[in-house]
């Protein structure tokens, strides 16, 4: 895997991960899911959670995680920055593609 097409987390974001793993008692052999939720006119919207690792997955080892993609997602998903965001009490995820910042 490339710099280009790995997926990105801010420290914040990881530290959301691991603290929601630890609080989920999410099983060890369970990687995190990056997954296409939809994809329309407006956009496309991003999901993640806590999964079993399926036979159409790639799976991706970074910062102590297993990073699991699904194949047909994969041109979407890979590239991707993700980062954790609290802006006026708002909070969440927030997925970012470099390749398509500024690009309205």
């Amino acid at each position: 895997m490339t710099e280009m097409n790995k997926v990105l987390f801010s420290q914040t974001a990881l530290d959301h991960i691991y603290q929601l793993r630890q609080e989920l008692q999410v099983p060890e052999d369970y990687g995190l899911r990056l997954t296409v939720a939809n994809a329309s006119k407006q956009g496309i919207q991003y999901a993640m959670g806590f999964d079993i690792i399926q036979e159409s997955d790639e799976v991706y080892e970074m910062h102590g995680l297993k990073v699991l993609v699904d194949l047909r997602d994969a041109l979407h998903i890979l590239g991707m920055k993700i980062e954790w965001k609290n802006v006026n009490g708002d909070e969440g995820f927030v997925f970012t593609d470099p390749t398509k910042v500024g690009k309205d």
